[in-house]
């Protein structure tokens, strides 16, 4: 009986242990460029935080419209600093480079992404150029290629 109690308890730490690296451990890290399009505090009882990183403009799709590449993460609850600097991000409008970790599983207490934002950099400068321009001078643009026709 004692041999298969020490197996039992051998066989109950190895799966602890692998839960905790599945669950902790990263398994890439990057980095992905974009605008800040959201960033949003989810669920009922298990708040997370969540935002997507709007990375451009790609091809055209079947109906001949562009599409914009949408990259999802999730933000770790504790890191109040890195929400607010998202959340300035978001607001201005300005390209920036996101950091993060890949973890092996997403866990539903943690974010709906595997992705978890590190770190922002936020470039400096005028905002993205799909939005720079003032109401104003977008009439004034959509005038003078009314005028072109």
């Amino acid at each position: 009986m004692g041999l298969i109690k020490k197996i039992l308890i051998v066989l109950v730490l190895i799966f602890a242990a692998f839960a905790v690296f599945i669950s902790m451990g990263n398994y890439s890290s990057g980095t992905q460029a974009g605008v800040v399009m959201k960033i949003s505090e989810k669920g009922v009882l298990m708040k997370t935080w969540e935002g997507r990183l709007d990375m451009g403009t790609i091809g055209k799709h079947t109906n001949n419209e562009l599409g914009s590449k949408i990259f999802e993460f999730s933000i770790d609850g504790d890191k109040k600093e890195l929400i607010e600097k998202l959340q300035e991000a978001q607001l201005s409008g300005r390209r920036a480079n996101l950091y993060f970790d890949q973890k092996y599983i997403a866990l539903p207490w943690s974010g709906e992404t595997k992705f978890f934002a590190t770190r922002i950099d936020v470039q400096k400068g005028s905002t993205n150029t799909s939005n720079s321009m003032t109401i104003e001078e977008k009439q004034n643009d959509t005038m003078i290629l009314k005028r072109g026709k």
